[in-house]
């Protein structure tokens, strides 16, 4: 009787909470339930998203030939062409732990506040794919998982991928300009609503440029509405824009796109080079906090980074690098230490560093380093303290990060026994010429 009485309360808030957001005489959606599934969609998606179609969405992203843009430990996002020959966009939101889920009884689950800001977005006249739809599943009202449909956009790119591609030669400054007015215009918009984007990325733009330059705001789960957006709040935006677009921005496209976010004004008062210094200052925020964010994914799943075991081998890598692969190149690194010794570039009772040329990655050879605890001390030591092969994981990436290392960290494994490190692996990107310099050899360290 417990278990009915909490579903019972948690349908009577879903609804009102599902009511809320209708306006009168709304149409265009309708309310559906099929086992411990129920949301509102679009009734043209009716015939399609069924159970069966959420209980394996990675399967029919494959089955299908989907495009699958994320996945991570909290979110899974892909494009299906399965709607009348259309493309629907998914995201999945995991509940992590059965304490979210119940967070979930009185606080909206993110795949509802992002249909939420999606609609509140299209009446405010914001460009944003079009909302398809919600699903949840929960048991007994605690959430397990949730999905937000939206149509697909052909045709668009995000935004770093579109100025990469499009602003390297100098005949497109003027082009460029018209990107960025129309970047700090939309920006503009977004704040004077009231909506605060707490993460900003080129992810969260889409670029069409067909008979005109258009952008698509997406991925809002972060955003939140306010009554009013504060100036403080307002630079952290535009850092966070800064930051990513650094690449193409020199201090008179930031003026640019300052003037036309203040519609011709000085936004944040005083004259236009003081107001670049405010959000230059809040750009190395941004920075740091980037770089200890990354510092962090690398030791975790996200859409970048996995982590996997094998045998006794715990393995840190990036999706791009399969584990078969690596499980190959960590052979031929073996081999080159048991019959090749002096092919290595190094062979030290720490350390052995070999470059492994017959197995490549992205079309380039790569560098093993081998870290070796051969004595209890040794091993004992490293219980308390970050190993240096993890540090150098960690700070490689950050490194390559922030364009100070051209060599990509790849992997990083490590075999433990009874909880003491054993041995460890670094793998990296070699550089593509000849080398036969040891000292040339760019194998990162931990960052002090």
């Amino acid at each position: 009787m417990a278990d009915i009485k909490v579903e019972m309360v948690y349908h009577a808030v879903t609804y009102m909470k599902y009511k809320g957001t209708m306006k009168s005489g709304e149409s265009g959606w309708i309310r559906v339930r099929e086992g411990d599934l129920q949301g509102v969609i679009n009734p043209g998606l009716m015939p399609v998203l069924t159970g069966r179609f959420f209980d394996d969405l990675e399967r029919h992203a494959a089955v299908n030939e989907g495009r699958v843009l994320k996945d991570s430990r909290v979110r899974w996002a892909a494009t299906l062409p399965v709607w009348e020959g259309k493309t629907i966009f998914v995201k999945k939101f995991r509940i992590l732990s059965g304490l979210q889920g119940f967070k979930h009884l009185i606080r909206s689950s993110g795949a509802r506040r992002e249909w939420l800001i999606s609609r509140f977005l299209s009446q405010q006249g914001i460009l944003t794919p079009k909302a398809l739809g919600i699903i949840e599943r929960r048991k007994h009202g605690i959430l397990k998982e949730s999905f937000f449909i939206a149509e697909a956009i052909e045709g668009t790119r995000d935004l770093v991928d579109f100025c990469k591609n499009r602003f390297r030669r100098s005949d497109q400054t003027e082009k460029k300009n018209e990107m960025l007015r129309l970047l700090a215009e939309k920006t503009r918009e977004i704040h004077d609503i009231g909506l605060f984007q707490r993460d900003f990325h080129g992810g969260n733009f889409l670029v069409t440029d067909e008979g005109g330059m258009s952008l698509y705001f997406i991925d809002f789960h972060q955003a939140r509405k306010q009554l009013k957006v504060s100036q403080a709040k307002r630079l952290w935006n535009i850092a966070q824009i800064f930051y990513v677009l650094g690449f193409l921005l020199d201090d008179e496209a930031k003026k640019l796109f300052l003037l036309a976010y203040g519609q011709g004004q000085v936004p944040f008062g005083g004259n236009l080079d003081s107001c670049l210094r405010q959000v230059e200052m809040m750009v190395q925020k941004v920075v740091k906090r980037r770089h200890k964010r990354l510092a962090k994914k690398c030791l975790k799943e996200c859409t970048l980074f996995t982590i996997g075991r094998r045998a006794s081998l715990k393995i840190y890598r990036r999706r791009e690098m399969g584990e078969d692969h690596l499980m190959a190149i960590l052979e031929a690194h073996r081999e080159k230490v048991h019959s090749q010794r002096a092919k290595l570039l190094t062979y030290s009772p720490k350390t052995i560093i070999s470059m492994v040329s017959d197995i490549t990655v992205n079309d380039r050879r790569v560098c093993v380093k081998e870290y070796r605890y051969e004595t209890i001390l040794d091993r004992l030591r490293n219980s308390f303290h970050e190993p240096e092969g993890k540090a150098s994981w960690v700070a490689g990436n950050v490194l390559f990060n922030r364009g100070i290392c051209p060599l990509k960290p790849l992997a990083y494994v490590e075999r433990r026994k009874l909880g003491l490190l054993q041995e460890a692996f670094c793998v990296t990107e070699s550089l593509a010429d000849d080398i036969k310099e040891k000292n040339r050899i760019m194998i990162v360290g931990p960052i002090t």
